[in-house]
């Protein structure tokens, strides 16, 4: 309003300055913008509700998961010539001791 009336009066200096000013404001007004979505979406992550699982499903994956790492060892090769065969158990090893981990956390 103000740079319209500047204009209007063909003052060019505060036509400028006014012009300036919306520049800053529209600047900063993304700036807050963005800061005020990022503020939401974490609070709104931090208000959700998280699902515990049962006692017993998880004594349960737990026995699951030591049988199959008990599997897993037993079945190792002994001779070394089968590099193979080792990678795939070891892998498998170490995919179950992780996801003990994870439960165990």
């Amino acid at each position: 309003m103000l740079r319209t009336k500047a204009s209007e009066v063909e003052d060019g200096e505060q036509e400028e300055r006014m012009s300036r000013f919306i520049k800053c404001y529209d600047d900063e007004y993304h700036e807050r913008m963005v800061f005020m979505a990022k503020e939401s979406m974490a609070i709104e992550r931090f208000n959700n509700q998280k699902l515990l699982p049962i006692v017993e499903d998880v004594v349960k994956l737990s026995i699951c998961l030591r049988n199959e790492a008990s599997i897993l060892r037993s079945s190792a090769p002994t001779d070394l010539n089968t590099p193979a065969d080792l990678k795939e158990i070891y892998s498998s090893l170490c995919k179950v001791s992780l996801a003990e981990v994870i439960l165990f956390n």
